[in-house]
């Protein structure tokens, strides 16, 4: 029979839960922070709460976990853009105008949920004097002719056709190698080892 249970060992219990909870609350947040910083295992491993010091090696350790791999693998996947929401991004952005943005502040177009069409945007306050301040705006949106050349590749809309032809324009020749001499057997063999 063991010693009989003290007023301690059910601390100890609760600390051992609790250990095992963050445990699996850092598993998760290192999944998390793992793909959002592009697979940068310490970084990872610190930003879920991780010694520094001993960060390296925790990444490598839970890495390791089947359950870890699992989870990034899901995450992965649910993360992975279809070729519907692609297509709908491309349209999106060959349909955008600029002139929807004109005569905003940068604070109006950031909360505008049409604001991710932006490419790139850049904010200058120009003075006039001691009292009238002026903000412009300047604002570009993705490529709309590079989204339409996507899309009508997608929807097979530009074909490429490539024209192959024989001797002086005319038709290909076709011959069978058993109808072939064996001069012109050894030509064409000789031919096709100068272009190796």
């Amino acid at each position: 029979m063991g010693k009989p249970a003290t007023p301690e060992q059910p601390k100890k219990a609760k600390r051992k839960k609790a250990d095992a909870d963050t445990m699996r609350q850092r598993e998760r947040d290192f999944v998390l922070n793992y793909i959002a910083n592009g697979f940068k295992g310490t970084e990872a491993a610190v930003m879920a709460g991780f010694s520094p010091r001993s960060a390296h090696v925790q990444a490598t350790r839970l890495l390791k976990k089947d359950k870890v791999r699992s989870a990034i693998e899901t995450l992965m996947r649910d993360k992975v853009m279809g070729a519907n929401e692609a297509l709908y991004r491309l349209s999106m952005h060959a349909r955008a105008d600029v002139t929807a943005f004109l005569g905003l502040s940068i604070d109006e177009i950031k909360k505008r949920q049409d604001s991710w069409l932006i490419k790139k945007i850049k904010a200058t306050t120009v003075r006039h004097g001691d009292d009238l301040v002026e903000e412009r705006v300047e604002i570009e949106v993705h490529d709309p002719q590079s989204a339409l050349g996507l899309i009508g590749k997608h929807l097979q809309l530009f074909v490429d056709r490539v024209e192959h032809t024989g001797a002086e324009g005319g038709a290909i020749e076709i011959r069978r190698a058993s109808e072939l001499s064996d001069d012109e057997l050894a030509t064409m063999l000789q031919a096709m080892q100068k272009r190796a």
